[in-house]
């Protein structure tokens, strides 16, 4: 890049860069090389490998820290306005490499909107901002005595937002579904800045549900800024057992017998035989099952089980 361009190029990151400040303030927002490194890669192939092996990936020019919806809108109508890439960014956990900043521009970090804001303890709901951690909510529902029952892998480092935008499933989705089935509503700012509300209530029949445009969606179609889920009482009693098959067919024989008999597990996991010997260090194929919910019923789930 020859010297005019350089000069052009700083220049219009001074004048996005205050923009971005009339937006956030200065405290929200972060041009430091190491933060910018640090947000180069997510989990997926993309993200681990390329960095390890001195591949380029554009670093972003800012990160920014939102810490409410209208922010979040601004950012959006700067970026549009300069024409810069915006990527959303939660946990960072994420395996499909939506997160990776491929053409640079601003990070849109929504950590920073991470409260509870309502729990409906009559319709059994929890509205909270989706930069919120899965698990810290998780804490602040099991504190009331409730839970959401969702628990993927990544619980403890991800956040609702990365939960929607990457259409995530949780070791209890056999019995509560995924987290495309707890959502009633959505709040999503959309690229121009509008902020839309798809409102909390029960599935109808008035045509399609906007919130499966953005399930899933990975943050290409909007910026989901709060969400109301369905929430369940903490179960009396939850239980494990696990098995030990012959094969991986034996298991997937024995699991399809379980569901057909309308059996309802919390939790269904078979491993294949490499999967079992590396982590489990048993032959075959190792099975983990729960049951939860009423004392009484989970004995006769386990019975009927058996």
């Amino acid at each position: 890049m020859d010297q005019r361009n350089i000069m052009t190029e700083t220049l219009r990151n001074a004048i996005l860069y205050n923009d971005l400040v009339n937006v956030l303030g200065e405290e929200n927002i972060s041009r430091d090389p190491i933060e910018r490194q640090a947000y180069v890669g997510d989990v997926s192939f993309m993200g681990k490998v390329m960095p390890t092996h001195n591949l380029h990936i554009d670093h972003p020019d800012f990160i920014v820290w939102p810490t409410s919806t209208e922010q979040v809108s601004g950012v959006l109508q700067v970026a549009n306005a300069h024409k810069t890439p915006l990527t959303p960014y939660c946990g960072g956990a994420g395996v499909q490499g939506a997160a990776v900043p491929l053409y640079g521009g601003i990070i849109l970090d929504v950590k920073k909107l991470d409260k509870v804001l309502a729990i409906d303890e009559t319709n059994l709901t929890v509205t909270c901002q989706t930069g919120i951690i899965g698990q810290n909510l998780e804490w602040e529902l099991n504190a009331l005595g409730y839970t959401y029952a969702h628990i993927p892998q990544s619980s403890y480092c991800s956040g609702i937002g990365g939960f929607l935008a990457g259409h995530s499933a949780g070791v209890l989705s056999t019995k509560y579904g995924k987290i495309a089935n707890m959502v009633l509503g959505m709040e999503v700012v959309l690229p121009s800045g509008k902020v839309i509300r798809t409102r909390a209530v029960p599935q109808s029949a008035a045509g399609p549900s906007l919130n499966h445009l953005f399930i899933g969606s990975e943050g290409t179609l909007g910026v989901i800024t709060e969400a109301t889920l369905g929430i369940h009482p903490m179960p009396e009693v939850r239980r494990f057992r696990s098995f030990a098959f012959e094969s991986l067919h034996s298991a997937i024989e024995a699991c399809r017998k379980i569901m057909r008999r309308g059996l309802h597990p919390a939790t269904l996991r078979i491993s294949d035989e490499t999967e079992s010997r590396d982590f489990y260090k048993v032959d075959g194929s190792f099975m983990t099952i729960s049951f939860d919910g009423f004392a009484e019923m989970v004995d006769l789930e386990e019975r009927e089980m058996m």
